[in-house]
């Protein structure tokens, strides 16, 4: 394993230092581990306490960065010069083993699909994350990369997750959910029963059915596939809860206490995948804060640990010999 990770440190809303500073505590923890930093021109940073780490660690300053309240015209006119770019181009010229931004999510999709390109059989990519679950974890997929899905492309996305977490949780035979409006098989749309068709064709038994969103915790899949749409307001449902919940009992000490607790847990699922091109790449929140940064950067080195084998799975999936008709 090359353990060399490429970092885009520009877009987050905290700037580059606290992405510096998280990387420092990955430095500390994982002995083999490189770290290529891109920084733009103008930003000025702090290195001290990374230069105990002076032969692990690299600066490279682009011309630009993508910055979040820009139009994504504007975005992809800046691309060509930006360290979102340089860093996706480090993995594709195996200079690393993987890539991590908490850059602008739109841009970093279509670079990273255009730099990396797709494996075999994809045409559209997923934005997966691992969610905690009652007997461990899981996979959530898609988060939002993909608004509107056809019941082929929900049916890819599953069996992406599936080899995702066969390669990553060593879990032998994953079973796969879609999220629903119920759980009858007459439920939902046609797109969403057409692609449960394609499931259990392909599958069997380890389609596991509909789901309602209520469920995605502690149903007996491993994965829940659903559209970008869908996924993204879950995703953005469960984080308000948890922030609307710390606002009203805020003042009572064992409240604060457990929510702490449970922030700490969300904290742990930091860093998003993306499924189905030619390279490791790491999307984390862009809002995320150091100690969530430094889960996102350990996700990241647990991915990568097991990326030759990903990749392996991942290319040999035959995506069409059950295509729908």
């Amino acid at each position: 394993m090359n353990k060399t990770f490429s970092i885009d440190c520009m877009g987050g809303d905290y700037g580059p230092q606290v992405v510096l500073d998280a990387a420092f505590h990955t430095l500390k923890e994982f002995k083999d581990l490189n770290l290529i930093f891109f920084l733009d021109k103008e930003s000025k940073v702090s290195l001290d306490n990374l230069r105990i780490f002076s032969d692990r660690f690299e600066i490279r300053r682009c011309e630009k960065f993508l910055k979040a309240d820009d139009s994504l015209l504007s975005m992809l006119k800046n691309a060509k010069f930006s360290t979102m770019k340089a860093a996706l181009q480090s993995v594709s010229d195996k200079e690393s083993s993987a890539v991590f931004t908490v850059g602008h999510t739109g841009p970093y999709f279509i670079l990273a699909k255009k730099i990396l390109g797709f494996i075999k059989g994809v045409n559209r990519i997923p934005l997966a994350v691992m969610i905690p679950s009652s007997n461990g974890s899981k996979v959530l997929t898609d988060i939002g990369a993909n608004l509107e899905c056809s019941a082929t492309d929900l049916y890819k996305f599953g069996l992406l997750g599936k080899e995702f977490i066969k390669s990553v949780l060593s879990i032998d035979n994953p079973g796969i959910s879609l999220i629903n409006v119920g759980h009858e098989e007459n439920k939902g749309t046609e797109e969403l029963r057409n692609s449960a068709s394609l499931f259990r064709k392909k599958i069997g038994n380890d389609f596991k059915g509909f789901i309602d969103a209520d469920k995605i915790f502690t149903c007996e899949a491993d994965v829940i596939v659903t559209d970008g749409f869908s996924g993204n307001c879950i995703s953005k449902a469960c984080e308000g809860t948890s922030r609307f919940i710390m606002s009203k009992f805020n003042k009572y000490w064992i409240v604060r206490k457990l929510i702490s607790l449970f922030s700490d847990s969300a904290d742990r699922y930091n860093g998003a995948v993306l499924l189905g091109i030619n390279g490791l790449s790491i999307k984390a929140h862009g809002s995320s804060k150091e100690p969530s940064l430094v889960n996102a950067l350990r996700t990241t080195y647990r991915f990568a640990s097991k990326a030759d084998l990903l990749m392996k799975n991942l290319n040999s999936i035959d995506f069409e010999s059950n295509e729908l008709q």
